[in-house]
């Protein structure tokens, strides 16, 4: 199942990807401009969470654009690298890296099939963002997590929350809970995901034998774009966002 998924994703993410890009950041220039200016600000709260990144070996899976990436290499890292599927994800990011006058490397790999003992181990892995539905077999990705961080890394997984994912949808200004939060099966008729409810995640990630130092559920101005269609405050009350930070045990 995974490999029909990633085939049919990475086709679709091909399409005029690059463009779509500059089409939302403007030139090459002008995004690069952006980070350079605040690259801390680039990757806001997920800095909280992945700590001092200076004179770490960073690898962001499934990276997309490679801003979070190129911010993070910005901040002192001693080597980033991103995993993703889409060769126009790949080369918008080399080229916004080469405007930024920072080295990333980056792969164009389905995360499932990366070389394990290729790329050899990270001090901080980070997965952020609309990424996790897909993927089929979550607990093999985090299994793979497990075996690219070095003893005592940090693993970092920010996503959206599963309530807002499966559950709720914006009806007239108002929100009902008109789905199915434990629905199981791969959806969509283009893109093919896989929706996760918050215990698989947990349950998965501590059955690839990382530890779980902590489970973060975001509220506030934060995540207000979330909630746009939502009425004002729905930030303040349901989580659209969580995180988890883990760590590889010596």
């Amino acid at each position: 199942m995974q490999k029909e998924m990633s085939s049919i994703n990475r086709e679709i993410w091909n399409q005029d990807r690059y463009q779509a890009w500059l089409d939302r950041f403007g030139s090459i220039e002008q995004e690069a401009k952006r980070i350079m200016d605040d690259p801390r600000k680039r990757i806001k709260i997920l800095a909280d969470y992945t700590g001092e990144v200076k004179g770490k070996r960073v690898l962001n899976l499934l990276g997309s654009n490679g801003t979070k990436a190129i911010s993070i290499a910005l901040m002192g890292a001693s080597e980033v690298t991103v995993v993703d599927i889409a060769p126009e994800n790949a080369r918008f990011g080399m080229d916004l890296a080469k405007a930024c006058n920072v080295e990333i490397t980056y792969i164009v790999s389905d995360v499932m099939d990366v070389k394990v003992e290729e790329l050899g181990q990270f001090d901080l892995i980070f997965i952020e963002m609309g990424v996790l539905h897909y993927i089929y077999n979550i607990e093999e990705l985090f299994r793979i997590v497990n075996s690219l961080l070095c003893n005592g890394g940090r693993f970092v997984l920010r996503e959206y929350h599963p309530v807002i994912w499966k559950l709720l949808k914006a009806v007239d200004g108002q929100y009902i809970a008109s789905g199915n939060y434990f629905e199981q099966e791969v959806i969509g008729d283009d893109m093919k995901l896989r929706r996760w409810t918050l215990g698989e995640v947990i349950t998965s990630i501590v059955n690839a034998k990382l530890t779980i130092n902590a489970l973060y559920e975001e509220s506030g101005e934060i995540q207000r774009w979330i909630f746009k269609d939502f009425p004002k405050g729905t930030e303040d009350r349901i989580p659209g966002i969580y995180a988890v930070t883990a760590t590889k045990e010596l």
